[in-house]
């Protein structure tokens, strides 16, 4: 399975964690933190669907909702909420076609 690289600094520090809990005695709750912050960062194959007319999530999660709205930087647009869990992949995709002409994180 592929890691994003975005994780690759807090694996090494998780690893660095665990070897010194390890020396420590303590394998156990040094290795656990360590496979979950590489089981975080994973960032597996997704087969996309062909064909026209397809709406296909942007990210793991639960769709929380799916509205209209007016923004006035960009005008009328479709607002997608997602939340993604810590057991969900953390990595957005976009798999439409189109131009995203603004992005914000609030």
């Amino acid at each position: 399975m592929k890691i994003r690289r975005e994780g690759f600094p807090f694996i090494a520090v998780s690893g660095l964690v665990s070897l010194i809990l390890a020396r420590l005695g303590l394998k156990l709750l040094g290795f656990a933190p360590l496979l979950f912050v590489t089981w975080f960062f994973r960032d597996p194959e997704r087969t996309v669907p062909e064909g026209e007319n397809q709406i296909i999530s942007p990210a793991d999660g639960t769709v929380l909702d799916v509205v209209g709205t007016e923004e006035e930087r960009v005008g009328p647009c479709t607002k997608v909420s997602i939340f993604m869990s810590v057991f969900n992949v953390h990595v957005n995709r976009s798999p439409v076609t189109g131009t995203v002409i603004d992005k914000r994180y609030r």
